[in-house]
């Protein structure tokens, strides 16, 4: 038998010069990246903190503790937006693979490191990349060491693939984007020798279920790794594809299928980027330079692999194009493009030092250049290039200290040491402690603020459902659920500041507590956490709010003329609405003082029970008048994340329920679940007892059962390949 030290011997032999240079180019690279995710920052067991990833941490607990122990990946999320299904409309895998590392290291610490996940792959992938595309040695070290320039462009936080845009909340799209340059290569290599069907077919559904834009941009670049080889072998490669896309759909069908049943359950986000920062960052300016040598040297050489980096260059500038008219946010497209620039600057350093004596020294070379230069470009971008009185002095200053004067490493820092490393954090603390609930209790809605950054995040309240256990009116997600829109109008009438993320389609107002007070009401909010001067006159003003408790700067308030329930019968017989644009007809019955206390039921075509139960259909809200019902009604109410269940001694009469409409929900004891204004479930009882739960339906299954067959159908993907070139051939 031989022993694992006779191995690591044998192993060590075995490596190349070469094996040794890439050795030591990935040191570097992994060396430069600890010191700005510094071990300490990353194995602390704090409570991630900054921009949306904050918020992140909310479903990775729901993943961990509520999700994964009874053995699902979606569920029913009461804590944001008055309901919503959790990860039904969200990217799974990395939240998955938190909750599968946190028995074994405690939840803040998986969440940290599958955060930076991303980032820490993007060099290898780079290298992957260009490994199996077969670029000369050293052009894959050059790859992974030019990545470095990516990762820390700091003109953007929002586009993605970036450390910036990881910081902000987008690592699922950073951990898509190195899995999808492996998938690249793979493919590559896939196509011509037939090899790798069932790894690529399963890392294609992994890059699907893991981020949106990487699997469009993959799916667009394809016709280019079909094509690349001429006409002669596309029969082969086809057939190759034949299997490999569907199969890898089927495999995400559990995911998929219900998502695009339920795709009219969600608001699209949609948006046009204007652009106001540098497009081509002068950190990339060198690597633009090689970028445009490789595709002169690539083209004169007849290279064909460009015709691959081209297509998928090209193919994001129509993805930006048509990006707002199917419901994506175009900028988003940019970063592979800086990815491509990336690798063709590979192909430009690489090729002139393929053909040098010393090539094994040139990646290591270019490491400590590159290094160097992601480390001091700032002192030269903030000095000479945007000063002209700048100091000749201060600029040889810093550049001879090797300093990083970026914000990344303070960003890093902030994010990593925790909400409670902040200044903010026994203050704000004390208040979700005050909260303290469970999902019957009554909401909480919060004033937004830009100021909240002191307690640790922008968001910071959007963390109430971990911290008090209590749902609030808004959240992260917003485009998983058609309440959002309505939530965020809510929101600018009790803030001084508003966001409106929705403010091309659905625009906000400005502060108006006494229909924000109604509003809130209809939620079933009990409290606001305040903020602002203006708002704390206003609720001091206003007979409906008092005072409940302090924490300076921040106070809370209760609504006193809350009733506390999320089953209340309404004051007015419900209007009937029939086909038409129920989203829009809603919004402006949300907006209007005088039509909220008469709710609108919505229904495609309206039958002789709904003409019974509510009347002939209206017109349009001009013609919804207020038909008091008169009567008193008493209901009970038990609340749970995925049950709802209640008693009634008004059966045969609408009752409201203050939780968002999704087809999940089924009843006992009604004939059927309205969707009504705003976007709330409303049931006539015909039974005393009415019991509505959140399960599975037929597209839930059907989508489990078409991913068990493909994931069954794998071991035998590459036969069907075989058959489908015999038959193409």
């Amino acid at each position: 038998m031989v022993r694992s030290p006779d191995r690591l011997s044998a192993a060590l032999r075995s490596l190349t010069v070469r094996d040794a240079s890439d050795l030591m180019v990935l040191a570097i690279i992994y060396g430069f990246l600890l010191t700005v995710f510094t071990p300490t920052l990353l194995l602390s067991q704090t409570i991630t903190a900054g921009g949306d990833t904050s918020a992140q941490y909310v479903a990775a607990d729901y993943m961990s503790n509520h999700l994964l122990p009874q053995g699902r990946l979606i569920g029913w999320f009461p804590g944001w937006y008055g309901g919503m299904p959790m990860f039904q409309n969200y990217f799974i895998p990395p939240f998955l693979l938190m909750g599968i590392l946190a028995p074994l290291i405690g939840l803040p610490v998986a969440f940290k490191l599958v955060t930076v996940l991303g980032i820490f792959l993007l060099p290898p992938a780079a290298y992957a990349f260009m490994r199996l595309h077969g670029f000369k040695y050293p052009m894959p070290a050059f790859a992974a060491v030019f990545s470095l320039a990516f990762l820390f462009m700091e003109n953007n936080s929002m586009w993605g693939g970036n450390i910036p845009s990881t910081l902000a909340g987008e690592f699922s799209e950073s951990i898509s984007l190195s899995l999808t340059l492996v998938f690249f290569g793979l493919l590559y290599r896939g196509l011509d020798s037939g090899r790798w069907l069932a790894a690529n077919t399963m890392l294609f559904a992994l890059i699907a279920l893991t981020h949106i834009y990487t699997i469009l941009w993959a799916v667009a670049a394809t016709p280019a790794y079909l094509l690349v080889r001429g006409i002669k072998p596309l029969k082969k490669r086809l057939s190759y594809a034949a299997v490999c896309y569907p199969l890898a759909f089927f495999l995400t069908a559990f995911w998929t299928f219900p998502m695009l049943a339920r795709i009219g359950y969600t608001t699209p986000y949609a948006l046009r980027w204007y652009l106001r920062e540098d497009i081509i960052p002068p950190i990339l300016w060198p690597f633009l330079a090689l970028a445009a040598a490789g595709l002169i040297i690539g083209i004169y050489s007849s290279d064909r692999r460009m015709v691959i980096i081209a297509w998928s260059g090209a193919v994001c500038g129509m993805l930006l194009i048509i990006a707002p008219y199917i419901g994506f946010v175009d900028i988003r497209f940019v970063p592979f493009v800086y990815m491509l620039i990336i690798l063709l600057a590979a192909y430009g350093a690489g090729w002139p030092a393929s053909r040098m004596r010393g090539a094994p020294l040139a990646p290591i070379i270019a490491a400590l250049i590159v290094v160097f230069w992601v480390s001091t470009h700032q002192a030269y971008v903030s000095g000479p290039v945007t000063d002209p009185s700048f100091d000749a002095t201060e600029l040889s200053i810093r550049l001879t200290n090797w300093t990083y004067v970026g914000y990344i490493p303070f960003w890093a820092e902030w994010n990593y040491n925790g909400f409670e490393r902040k200044a903010n954090w026994l203050k704000y603390r004390a208040v979700t402690r005050y909260l303290e609930g469970d999902v019957s209790s009554a909401r909480v809605k919060f004033e937004h603020s830009e100021s909240y950054n002191e307690a640790g995040s922008v968001r910071a309240f959007e963390n109430i459902p971990l911290f008090s256990g209590r749902s609030i009116v808004e959240g992260l997600y917003m485009h998983s659920i058609p309440t959002s829109p309505f939530s965020f109008y809510l929101q600018s009438e009790v803030s001084d500041e508003i966001s409106c993320p929705f403010w091309k389609h659905y625009p906000c107002t400005g502060m108006d507590l006494d229909l924000g007070t109604r509003h809130l009401r209809m939620f079933n909010a009990g409290h606001i956490v305040a903020r602002s001067k203006r708002l704390r006159a206003a609720l001091t003003a206003h007979p409906e709010w008092s005072l409940a408790y302090e924490s300076p700067p921040y106070s809370v308030w209760e609504l006193i003329s809350n009733p506390g329930r999320y089953v209340t019968v309404p004051k007015n017989r419900p209007k009937l609405i029939e086909g038409g644009d129920h989203r829009n007809i809603s919004y402006e019955w949300f907006k209007s003082r005088e039509l909220i206390d008469i709710p609108l039921v919505f229904v495609d075509q309206a039958s002789p029970a709904d003409i019974q139960a509510f009347g002939t259909p209206i017109e349009g809200l001009s013609h919804a008048s207020a038909e008091p019902m008169g009567t008193d009604c008493t209901v009970t109410e038990d609340i749970q994340a995925e049950r709802i269940e209640f008693t009634t001694d008004c059966t045969g009469l609408p009752h409201i329920i203050s939780i968002s409409h999704y087809p999940s929900w089924q009843v006992s004891g009604a004939d059927r679940i309205y969707l009504v204004s705003p976007s709330f479930m409303l049931v006539i009882p015909s039974e005393e007892r009415v019991v509505i739960s959140y399960e599975k339906t037929f597209i839930d299954w059907l989508g489990i059962l078409v991913s068990a067959m493909a994931l069954g159908s794998l071991l035998a993907a590459q036969k069907a390949y075989e058959r489908l070139s015999h038959l193409a051939g």
